[in-house]
């Protein structure tokens, strides 16, 4: 991963890693590329801005960042278990007219997001196939209702939690 350009001698943090390493894994699955063709379907975006973006050029797209994140002391005075919790925000276009459930493509998406989240047991690794997370501990409830935005798109949120081993000193993953 390159330095970040703003600020480059603050390292990324592992939440970042993290969300880099689950936008990779997002863009080299099939099935989910056949609803988001373009890379840029699928960003790096905070919730903030996605929510006052007032038009979006080509729905689906879904933004990935963090919604929290907490580390709890482990007995052996360095470690830590830690646990990001990520949240993607689907942004679909509304049925074109009553009853038109657009074959229920929100339910479709969130269905392909949870088998991919749930991959190789929740794991990610960075590009170097450094250990970035040991597994997914939950995926909160998705109400797949979704939400009305100011732009006249809907929004789903999925949050999915995982959970890393950390060195508290330099808030790196423990190997």
């Amino acid at each position: 991963m390159p330095d970040p350009s703003v600020y480059p001698s603050l390292p990324w943090s592992l939440d970042a890693r993290i969300l880099f390493a689950l936008r990779r894994q997002l863009l080299a699955d099939a099935p989910l590329r056949t609803a988001f063709p373009q890379d840029d379907q699928i960003a790096i975006l905070e919730m903030a801005a996605l929510l006052r973006t007032e038009s979006i050029a080509s729905p689906p797209c879904l933004a990935l960042s963090i919604l929290a994140d907490e580390e709890r002391e482990t007995t052996s005075g360095y470690g830590a278990a830690y646990t990001t919790i990520v949240q993607l925000a689907l942004v679909t276009s509304p049925p074109p007219r009553w009853g038109d459930t657009a074959d229920l493509l929100r339910s479709r998406i969130v269905a392909q997001l949870r088998r991919i989240a749930r991959r190789n047991g929740g794991v990610l690794q960075d590009p170097a196939g450094a250990l970035l997370t040991e597994g997914v501990t939950r995926i909160q409830r998705v109400q797949l209702d979704a939400t009305p935005l100011p732009s006249n798109l809907l929004l789903t949120v999925i949050n999915i939690e995982y959970r890393s081993s950390i060195d508290l000193l330099d808030q790196e993953v423990l190997p």
